[in-house]
């Protein structure tokens, strides 16, 4: 999934309209630390924890960040074929 700068520019102004700046930025990053970890080790996704669970500024934050953490996961499988071929031949 590729998100274009102006889906990216709105997704910054709605975090940034309900949480200070530096709350949004720590939160967006935390996120994505979370969900690369979850996605690298081949585990669900736990989400960083957040004041207004539930909240659709929240949900739409996670899914987001996660499905360019799941985008940047495909991406490094794909050039590294090497991995995906030695684990064809190991079964």
């Amino acid at each position: 999934m590729v998100y274009r700068m102006d889906e990216i520019s709105k997704l910054i102004r709605v975090q940034i309209y309900k949480y200070p700046i530096d709350q949004a930025y720590n939160y967006f990053c935390a996120e994505l630390e979370c969900c690369l970890k979850c996605i690298f080790a081949h585990k669900k996704v736990h989400h960083a924890p957040s004041d207004d669970e539930g909240s659709l500024v929240v949900d739409l934050i996670r899914n987001t960040v996660q499905a360019v953490a799941y985008t940047i996961y495909v991406r490094h499988e794909l050039e590294h074929p090497q991995i995906m071929i030695q684990e064809e031949s190991d079964t």
